[in-house]
């Protein structure tokens, strides 16, 4: 190897390790300054130093994810500081690199972040031993070297460990030029299929910034087919344990490519975010419910780089409860009455319990004449909709309640059993018929002295 080889090595290695001392107390003494303990880590061997560091990163990563429950107010206890690596040296690991029968024997103490380092040098090096393209072409040479096929890497299975689907590389330089990759393409299945066809999934090439070089990146929309992801998906068309699946993997894709790791603001939101929502006892039954609602803040995070703030978290969340408590009160009904939303469809719906958001567009039937007071809605007393379209995006309503009938959703008497409440009565102060079934009160306040667009309990909005 070149002297700016090995240079080049030593700088890629020296962005792996973690910058900084991780133990944060100024008074603390270090272990490996007692002259006793410092002899003694100098009799270790790599392996021991390897395996003792894997050890040590798997505990750290325990301390961080405790830390991140505590950051996010999941947990009352605070992690520990992380410990410290026994240190192992560029040459080390190039040694390590270069010995195959070194690298059987030390791989599964290898870190993630240096079997990278080792793969990209690799190729490095085995690019720089290609003949040039001025070189003179052997065409028996050439088609020797066609026969051959990349080395494979055997493992055996175990079906009681845990293991991880390598996330490809491609992805990670589709991502630079996304904002935005839809969690979906995470799950283990996903990702296995994306590996394994890499040579279908169409390519397009972009420009980089500030120069006239193009790339080629995979094609996101050609992926998103060929994986059948529809962004109007209910949930994004995921099952809650896929969802978890999906979480972690998209957690490890962020970690890799965070430039502080684990440490690194990407990697401490992902999992502050996740955390938040799948850390309940209740999680995989208010699925339905808080799904929509975490995709809406993953959004805002990709679109405006917003922090992790837990109270926005929190309030977001009884969004959630509101969801659910209707949904107690009120059974979905059939998908040829159920209330429509943006990005479902009725049959979806029917086989799903209602976000928040989505409950309930359409409480009134649209026949009849309309009426231009409508602008303002009798269930929040805001201008811009009428009731008939009503959603929780808008937000609660004032006092009254929504009741099932003949014709869908409509506004009733919050206590007691299910009544409605006067439509034409609010609107107008009268009702033409004379033995209405329905209560004549405010929808607004639940008075019986005063209809709702008499504007006596609340200000009539601009």
């Amino acid at each position: 190897m070149s002297s700016n080889t090995v240079s080049e090595s030593r700088v890629k290695l020296s962005f792996l390790r973690r910058a900084g001392s991780s133990i944060q107390q100024a008074d603390r003494i270090h272990r490996t300054n007692l002259p006793a303990l410092a002899g003694w880590i100098k009799k270790l061997t790599l392996e021991d130093r390897m395996e003792k560091n894997w050890g040590i990163e798997r505990r750290n990563a325990e301390r961080r994810e405790i830390q991140a429950m505590h950051v996010a107010g999941l947990s009352d206890t605070e992690g520990s500081p992380v410990a410290s690596l026994y240190s192992i040296t560029s040459e080390e690991w190039d040694s390590v690199r270069k010995s195959p029968t070194l690298f059987q024997r030390l791989k599964e103490w290898i870190p993630a972040r240096y079997l990278g380092w080792m793969t990209q040098m690799n190729e490095a090096e085995m690019q720089a031993k290609l003949p040039s393209q001025t070189a003179v072409a052997n065409p028996a040479a050439d088609r020797a070297n066609s026969k051959l096929m990349d080395p494979i890497v055997e493992h055996v299975e175990d079906p009681t460990a845990v293991t991880e689907v390598d996330i490809p590389h491609q992805l990670h330089e589709m991502a630079k030029y996304h904002r935005y990759l839809p969690l979906p393409i995470f799950t283990d299945n996903n990702l296995l299929y994306v590996r394994n066809h890499l040579s279908k999934i169409k390519t397009e090439k972009i420009r980089l910034p500030n120069t006239t070089e193009k790339i080629s990146i995979l094609l996101l929309s050609d992926i998103l087919d060929q994986l059948n992801i529809r962004e109007v998906s209910v949930n994004e068309g995921l099952t809650y344990a896929k969802f978890e699946q999906a979480a972690a993997n998209y957690y490890r894709f962020e970690t890799e490519r965070d430039p502080d790791g684990h440490a690194g603001n990407r990697s401490t939101w992902t999992k502050s975010h996740f955390l938040f929502w799948t850390n309940r006892s209740d999680a995989e039954d208010t699925f339905p419910f808080w799904k929509p609602l975490e995709l809406e803040m993953r959004q805002a995070r990709q679109d405006r780089n917003l922090q992790f703030d837990l109270n926005s978290y929190r309030l977001t969340w009884s969004r959630v409860l509101i969801a659910q408590d209707y949904s107690r009160l009120h059974p979905h009904p059939s998908s040829s009455s159920a209330p429509h939303s943006n990005s479902l469809s009725g049959s979806d719906l029917g086989k799903k319990r209602p976000a928040e958001s989505d409950i309930p567009p359409r409480p009134f039937s649209k026949g009849g004449k309309s009426d231009s007071r409508e602008s303002c809605c009798l269930g929040c007393g805001q201008a811009g909709h009428p009731a008939g379209d009503h959603q929780g995006k808008h937000g609660p309503l004032l006092w009254a309640r929504w009741v099932n009938s003949s014709s869908g959703y409509v506004l009733g008497i919050p206590n007691g059993p299910e009544t409605r409440i006067c439509y034409q009565w609010n609107l107008r102060g009268s009702c033409k018929s004379k033995s209405c079934p329905n209560a004549h009160v405010c929808t607004f306040c639940g008075s019986s002295a005063h209809h709702a667009f008499a504007f006596q309990c609340r200000t009539r909005p601009n």
